[in-house]
């Protein structure tokens, strides 16, 4: 029968052991990793959670808010409206008034320019 080796011996037995400690140590420090990652995606999916709850309560508004929400930007299109044409018209009338005053001048200097 064959005797087994002392410990202090059997050098391979404590090469295994070191071995095996240092994949434990390994695991340890991979599994902290992925907690952290797991704990991170938890994180940004309760906050996408919460902006989703969010849009389903926005997309929920009833009729008639959405014809108040109409009503109160066609207005302001229509006071943007209103302002845009009086911008125009007042610059027609200041092109034509101002181009009336140049040819008004424009005769008599040359005139004088030639002259």
């Amino acid at each position: 029968m064959k005797t087994l080796p002392s410990i202090s011996e059997d050098t391979g037995f404590r090469d295994r052991i070191g071995e095996v400690r240092r994949h434990l140590a390994a695991t340890g420090k991979i599994l902290r990793e992925l907690e952290d990652d797991l704990s991170t995606r938890v994180a940004l999916l309760q906050a996408t959670q919460a902006k989703a709850n969010e849009y389903e309560r926005l997309a929920s508004i009833n009729a008639q808010q959405a014809q108040a929400i109409d009503a109160m930007v066609g207005r302001q299109f229509k006071r943007q409206g209103r302002a845009s044409a009086i911008y125009w018209w007042a610059g027609v009338v200041l092109a034509f008034v101002l181009g009336l005053v140049v040819n008004w001048f424009s005769a008599p200097l040359w005139a004088w320019i030639t002259g």
